[in-house]
């Protein structure tokens, strides 16, 4: 006659296996709602006005930072890249980077925009909980009239 014990070692595996494929289809939704969208991590405004510079202001939600080297402008047509003077950031040691400069909370920028129809503006950042992600990049379509008047 053969043992109980092994039939129980499988019934106790056949349960536990079972729990585990009960919990596991919602352990990658809780994982994910733990951390921002980066659009809502880091929201970006953009104000342009004929005759001035394009603003670009960042808001950063709490727990969140952005690259200060990792902001970038391009003007379209033509791929020409467009001088962003940042303001300084904090200090950070980061897994990822080493030692960066950040911005938390928000950050705002005005660049000039002579003759472009579109900028393509480029962005990363990375939660404190530890998830950074992908560079972010956003096309921001021009008025006529304020690059018109921005060429001027």
């Amino acid at each position: 006659m053969s043992s109980p014990e092994p039939l129980r070692r499988c019934a106790a595996t056949c349960l536990a296996l079972a729990c585990l494929a009960l919990v596991w289809p919602a352990a990658p939704a809780r994982a994910a709602g733990r951390f921002l969208e980066p659009e809502q991590a880091f929201a970006l405004a953009v104000t342009a006005q004929p005759g001035q510079p394009v603003r670009l202001q960042w808001t950063i939600a709490p727990g969140y930072y952005l690259y200060r080297d990792r902001i970038s402008v391009v003007a379209m047509p033509g791929a020409t890249p467009v001088p962003v003077r940042l303001p300084p950031g904090v200090p950070k040691v980061d897994p990822n980077f080493g030692s960066v400069s950040v911005y938390h909370q928000g950050v705002a920028v005005e660049v000039a925009a002579a003759g472009a129809t579109s900028l393509v503006v480029k962005w990363q950042g990375c939660a404190e909980g530890g998830v950074c992600y992908l560079p972010q990049t956003r096309t921001i379509a021009l008025a006529a009239g304020a690059a018109a008047a921005a060429a001027r």
